[in-house]
């Protein structure tokens, strides 16, 4: 482990959430010329994603020249790579999305609310407004919603668990980054899973059958 590489790449790196994690996890890796050689499934573990997200950030960070492939992998030989040089990194800022706007926060909640058939004594108070703020800063707001439809189509999130009672609330949707981002890689399609916007004569939406066939995929992988 390079204690200097962490540092700078702490300061110096623009990159945030899962990707952020990532380089850490390769830094933590790296000997003190910057070479790292580990397998995807431990990188995996210490960055918190799937070793699929991992090969996905991988190259997403050669791209954006914050590491360089020395050495593909293949025929039982790991993949290497490189941090650049430090003399060679040119500072940068780190990304800080602004924050949230108010009308985007009551967005979210009010889609929240619908998605979970909330009533609207529902309060949106300062734990879930917080949480949502964050989710904000680092996503956007289309994800931020995919995260809550996937809550919605899961039936252990709704209510159908042993405790018979649903986990679906917004600080727990919005907890933390890896509990984030696993719901968004394995978000259903958003347009099956929307029928609570569209309005009935009855106020109530008879859910398709091919959807709850996939609900219960889901429900089994779980």
């Amino acid at each position: 482990m390079s204690v200097k590489l962490l540092v700078d790449t702490w300061e110096r790196s623009s990159q945030c959430g899962a990707a952020l994690l990532l380089l850490l996890a390769l830094a933590d890796y790296a000997d003190e010329d910057g070479y790292v050689s580990a397998t995807v499934p431990a990188l995996a573990e210490r960055a918190r994603v799937s070793p699929r997200h991992v090969t996905s950030l991988l190259a997403s960070l050669v791209k954006l020249g914050e590491i360089e492939l020395v050495r593909t992998g293949g025929g039982g030989t790991r993949a290497s790579y490189r941090f650049p040089a430090h003399a060679e990194r040119k500072p940068t800022k780190r990304v800080v999305r602004p924050r949230a706007a108010a009308a985007d926060v009551r967005e979210v909640f009010d889609y929240w609310r619908t998605a979970m058939h909330k009533n609207a004594a529902t309060l949106l108070d300062a734990t879930r407004k917080g949480r949502i703020e964050w989710a904000l800063r680092n996503y956007s707001l289309e994800e931020c919603k995919q995260a809550i439809d996937w809550y919605a189509a899961d039936p252990f999130s709704m209510g159908q668990n042993d405790r018979h009672r649903p986990f679906n609330d917004l600080s727990l949707i919005f907890k933390d980054a890896p509990h984030f981002e696993r719901f968004r890689e394995q978000a259903p399609p958003v347009h099956e899973f929307r029928a609570w916007e569209q309005p009935s004569l009855d106020g109530c939406v008879p859910m398709p059958e091919e959807v709850k066939e996939l609900m219960k995929g889901i429900g089994a992988r779980f």
